[in-house]
This record gives C-alpha cells, structure tokens and sequence, in this order.
C-alpha cells in the first residue's frame, strides 16, 4: 500500500531505495524465485509513466546486479527484438520478472501467435515458459548501480553481450575443469612439502575440548584439514593437499600427536 510520504512499503521486508529524479524514496519488496530455476521476484512502483524496480536475485549477473536499480519502458508499437532485457508478468506466479529475449516466435501449443522466450543471462537454461506480448510490462532500458547510469543495450547488441557471458562461464569451466585434472595429478604425484620451510610444514596436533578430542591438520598457524570422524579420514582443503602425505598422517588413536588444550 501507499503510505504518506511517497513510500510504497511491502510487509515482508521491503528493499529501499531512492529514485534518482524525485528523491523520493521507493520501497520494494524481494521474494523467493519462482516459475524457473534463479528467477528474481521483483515488485514495482511506476512514476511519471516510466516504471522503476529494483533488482534482486543472480538470475542476470553479471549484466544486472542486487541491488540495481532499472529503468523499464513500455513497447508502445515497437516490436520486441532478441536480445531485449524485459520485465514481465509471470503468467503463473503473478510476479514480475526481468530476463533476456532468446526468441521471438509461436507458442508451442500453436496459440497465438508471438511467443516469446527468455532466459537469464546467468542461466544455464531458458525459462519454462512462453510468453505473449501482453504479458510483457518493458524493456529495460538503463539500470544504476550506485551513483553510474548506464544504459541496457537490446537487440543484436544485448545477443551479443549475452553470448559473451555464456562464452566467458564456458570458458571458466573449462579451466576449473583441466586445473582440477591438474590438480589431482600433482597430489598422486606429492607431496611437496620439501618446498616449505620447517616451521609451515603440515603437522597434525589434538585440540582438547570438554567433551571430545578434535585433530586438526595445522601449516605454521593456519588449519587446513580436520579428521572427521564420521567418515573416518582426514578432510585436508584444497590447495594444501600438495604438501600432505596422506598416508603418512598418524591414526587418530595414535599417541605421536602433539597435544593442545583450546
């Protein structure tokens, strides 16, 4: 509801924020996502025919961050372009959304004609659902981040910053992946720990609690790796595994550890 002074305020938690031309502050309230995977639910408020949200949620990143602030026109008669960043109603949760066109075509289910697609640009896969025309509220046109405006390019321009996106997180796992493989060598390979000087060289040492013993896999002051005793082995964090022979580590039975009261 409205309340005096201008502020729009949710009961659950509103967001706030100032519009940039009236000063006046916007309240806006963030949900849970729904109808697809990472959907941000976003509220909000329209002033001087120009609406206004702010963004929440990693579905966009990182064309759009939390807590963007986006400036939505309606399309009038202009046609909708692959690549536009829009705001639309989600026909089955009855919360506005703001993702990438990929498409422009039919419904699936042949009715009517000028379904639209969309997907986020941090998303793996396009939304579930095919939209029409009616359902859309905007494009956005320019969001702020801070004190910086800058404007939201659509059409072949917003493909193309789209496909790099993708092109760059396709890249980063691709590189997670051959470094993990790496990774995993070097450890069969290791350990390393001759590369340390004596005083980083892992060593495992008992922390004595009240009610139980917990082992601990110290390098200088730092810990990096525990014993778990679920499991029944050591959980020693990566990249510090290099410098660890595992097989060497004494049985949590053992009295050749040092002993340590917290």
């Amino acid at each position: 509801m409205f309340l005096p002074g201008g502020s729009l305020t949710m009961t659950d938690g509103p967001r706030r924020t100032a519009d940039p031309e009236s000063g006046g502050p916007v309240a806006l309230v963030s949900t849970k996502p729904t109808w697809s995977t990472e959907l941000p639910s976003i509220e909000s408020v329209v002033i001087d025919g120009r609406r206004r949200i702010v963004y929440t949620g990693p579905s966009m990143n990182p064309t759009l961050r939390e807590p963007d602030l986006l400036w939505v026109e309606p399309y009038g008669n202009r046609p909708v372009r692959v690549g536009d960043v829009v705001c639309y109603r989600s026909p089955e949760e009855n919360v506005n959304i703001v993702h990438r066109v990929v498409s422009v075509g039919h419904r699936l289910d042949g009715k009517p004609k000028g379904g639209i697609r969309t997907r986020g640009d941090n998303n793996l896969w396009p939304d579930t659902g095919v939209l029409a025309t009616d359902d859309l509220l905007g494009r956005v046109v320019s969001a702020q981040r801070g004190s910086r405006l800058r404007p939201i390019p659509g059409g072949h321009t917003g493909r193309m910053i789209a496909s790099r996106v993708r092109l760059r997180k396709a890249v980063l796992r691709i590189f997670i992946g051959v470094a993990s493989v790496v990774y995993q060598g070097l450890v069969r390979i290791g350990p390393f720990d001759f590369l340390l000087p004596g005083g980083l060289r892992p060593r495992p040492v008992c922390f004595n609690g009240r009610d139980a013993a917990t082992l601990k896999l110290l390098m200088g002051s730092r810990t990096v790796g525990h014993y778990d005793h679920r499991f029944s082995r050591w959980c020693i964090r990566r990249p510090f595994r290099l410098f660890v022979d595992e097989q060497a580590l004494p049985d949590p039975e053992s009295k050749a550890l040092d002993h340590q009261s917290k």
